[in-house]
């Protein structure tokens, strides 16, 4: 069987992937070139490189740092797609792949709440995502705020600040759902310890599929 393809077909919210096997929203997902290389190298779909709306507070590519002394090595994360990079991408990685399916990892954290979440998912609908996931798990930066008391400033939550909240999932959810018709993935957080009762919740609001 050596250079054949072996279709394994799945379908999940009316989407028929080839085979069960999608590669996860990161920094190896942030270049048309990575999802095509995806796509030759067989995975059947690509969650795209979270995109913020506005970007994050801390948003630098990533540094590595050895501290010889302490024995540490550390990095920083990497940085977030801001709203036209993610257009971008999955409108040029529509065009270069075939068989690919692409879902748009997004998270909304302006001013406008769920007004904002609905309007993002709609640019991405229309720049030719075949789903959007709702990133309810990371980044971090608000839920990092948050448990050390410093989130003075009525910062929108995001990720796991938000990811936690069982009706806020929900409403974010019914937001999207009613204004796209797009599947819905929801990544949530495990921060909490109420991932099954938020799980429950994006499955009544509209969600086809949730990840942990």
């Amino acid at each position: 069987m050596s250079g054949v393809d072996v279709e394994m077909p799945v379908e999940v919210a009316g989407l028929r992937f080839r085979n069960p096997f999608v590669v996860g929203s990161g920094p190896a997902r942030k270049t048309v070139e990575q999802l095509v290389a995806a796509e030759h190298a067989g995975w059947a779909g690509a969650a795209l490189k979270l995109t913020m709306d506005p970007p994050p507070y801390i948003n630098r590519e990533p540094r590595y740092r050895w501290f010889a002394r302490r024995g540490l090595h550390m990095f920083t994360s990497d940085r977030r797609l801001n709203i036209d990079e993610g257009l971008r991408l999955t409108e040029r990685g529509r065009r270069r792949t075939r068989e690919l399916i692409l879902l748009a990892n997004i998270a909304y954290s302006g001013p406008d709440g769920l007004e904002g979440w609905g309007r993002m998912a709609g640019r991405f609908r229309d720049a030719g995502a075949h789903a959007i996931e709702l990133n309810l798990c990371c980044p971090n930066m608000s839920f990092n705020l948050d448990v050390t008391g410093r989130n003075k400033g009525g910062r929108p939550a995001s990720g796991a600040s938000v990811g936690q909240d069982v009706e806020g999932v929900a409403r974010i959810v019914a937001a999207v759902r009613a204004a796209v018709d797009l599947p819905l993935f929801v990544k949530l957080t495990p921060e909490g310890g109420q991932i099954g009762a938020v799980a429950r919740r994006a499955f009544e609001a509209g969600a086809a599929c949730v990840a942990g």
